[in-house]
């Protein structure tokens, strides 16, 4: 089973929480969390409350033997949070790799001699 800590709520009970028999993995979602915090939601910042939150979940997880994983923006991130020890990542959104697939697409059309990409595939 896999639990979602998108709360300030799921960051106070993870104990609680992850200690529950049949839990397999935690999934962070950091622009609910964020907002759950009274932040403006983002994939990432240096805040040092969401930082120690997410700090919190995943020893919390690996203390119970559940999987931490987490949503990121980019590769960059997505090797950031594998080096911290989450385990399993969410990478971007099938909409921002359709985005961009399709900006590469325009650039390697003629439309793109008369008009930069990113004015060509706006949505």
């Amino acid at each position: 089973m896999v639990v979602q800590a998108e709360s300030v709520a799921s960051v106070q009970n993870a104990e609680e929480i992850l200690s529950v028999p049949g839990i397999d993995a935690v999934f962070i979602g950091p622009n609910d969390l964020l907002a759950s915090m009274g932040r403006t939601p983002a994939m990432e910042t240096d805040d040092p409350e969401f930082a120690q939150a997410l700090e919190h979940i995943r020893r919390t997880a690996h203390k119970h033997g559940v999987a931490p994983g987490i949503h990121v923006g980019d590769a960059e991130a997505a090797n950031r949070r594998i080096r911290e020890g989450f385990q399993f990542v969410a990478l971007a959104s099938d909409l921002r790799f359709m985005l961009a697939g399709a900006r590469q697409e325009m650039k390697r059309t003629q439309w793109s001699e008369k008009a930069p990409a990113a004015e060509v595939a706006r949505y």
